[in-house]
């Protein structure tokens, strides 16, 4: 029994690693390619006669929040919740430790 389980694993294992490289073959297909303003600076690089190569770089853009955040979008809205009544009642604690 302890070999067939092994081999279930294995082929598992082996799905979820070729579910992965579609998936990262999926997003680099994907990836959207910023427009140029004009003014920015592009990425070249030049080879003068010194045979030096020279290489400017634009500056890359914020990235955008992961999807997963979203998934967790409940969980903050409960901490605000418990913030705005653990807040006053430390506030309380404070004050009565200084009056008492």
């Amino acid at each position: 029994m302890a070999k067939k389980s092994h081999k279930i694993a294995s082929r598992q294992a082996a799905v979820s690693r070729e579910r992965k490289k579609k998936k990262k073959a999926q997003t680099a297909e994907r990836r959207p390619v910023a427009p140029l303003e004009q003014g920015m600076p592009v990425e070249t690089t030049e080879a003068v006669e010194t045979e030096v190569a020279v290489t400017v770089t634009a500056p890359r853009a914020a990235k955008a929040l992961p999807k997963d955040s979203m998934q967790y979008a409940s969980v903050y809205s409960d901490l605000k919740h418990v913030a705005y009544i653990a807040g006053p009642l430390l506030l309380i604690i404070i004050i009565l430790a200084f009056v008492i």
